[in-house]
């Protein structure tokens, strides 16, 4: 009985050391790290063309991310530079991750003008408040004060959603909403739309209101 008693207590001890292993291990997303040579975050955004199309690493905390299913996020280095990250293409979606800190293997990609992070695996670690978090309803708030029409007349140059530069994912996707033409920086910021349209139109509405104001009712 008193072997069986120290047999029962070993597996406890063992499942519960299994528990705490879990707990504290990073999350891991997407496919596995393969020792691709770690960069300073920087350094790469300081200097990217000597970076471009290679395999790295690179480090930071999550300041921004994807609103409806996490597959962008962005890191910030020291002096306010940002690194754009994309998962998209390996992982379905993404645990809200803001003030986290984080790890990404993959490629620095020419995209748009600049330069995007794009990922092969993400490791989210320890909590951090090197940076502060933008929620996508503060950055669209940021997006509406610099905004400008587009020269097709749509009202605003960035994504009612999660406040992306509408071409900042390529060309963006156009959605048609009883009629309406509403663009987004990508596909899954659709979703959310449609869970309440209203509160996405009145965006669009109130930046067309004041265009129009001031162009004294004329259309640029």
């Amino acid at each position: 009985m008193r072997n069986i008693l120290i047999l029962c207590s070993l597996i406890l001890v063992a499942l519960a050391g299994v528990v705490v292993w879990k707990l504290r291990a990073p999350a891991h997303y997407g496919q596995p790290f393969h020792g691709a040579p770690r960069v300073e975050l920087s350094e790469l955004v300081t200097h990217p063309e000597k970076f471009k199309e290679q395999s790295v690493q690179v480090s930071g905390t999550v300041f921004r991310q994807c609103p409806v299913t996490g597959c962008w996020f962005y890191f910030r280095a020291p002096d306010g530079r940002e690194l754009r990250v994309e998962l998209g293409d390996v992982v379905t979606g993404l645990p809200t991750k803001l003030n986290s800190g984080a790890t990404v293997e993959g490629k620095l990609l020419a995209q748009g003008g600049g330069y995007v992070f794009i990922g092969n695996g993400v490791e989210f670690g320890k909590p951090s408040v090197s940076a502060e978090a933008v929620p996508a309803e503060k950055a669209v708030q940021n997006a509406v004060q610099t905004s400008k029409p587009m020269s097709d007349g749509y009202p605003v140059d960035f994504c009612v959603v999660g406040g992306e530069k509408l071409d900042s994912m390529g060309e963006p996707v156009v959605h048609d909403h009883e009629g309406r033409k509403v663009k987004f920086c990508c596909a899954s910021c659709v979703k959310s739309f449609n869970k309440d349209p209203a509160r996405f139109l009145k965006i669009l509405d109130e930046a067309a209101t004041k265009t129009q104001n001031a162009t004294g009712g004329k259309k640029e």
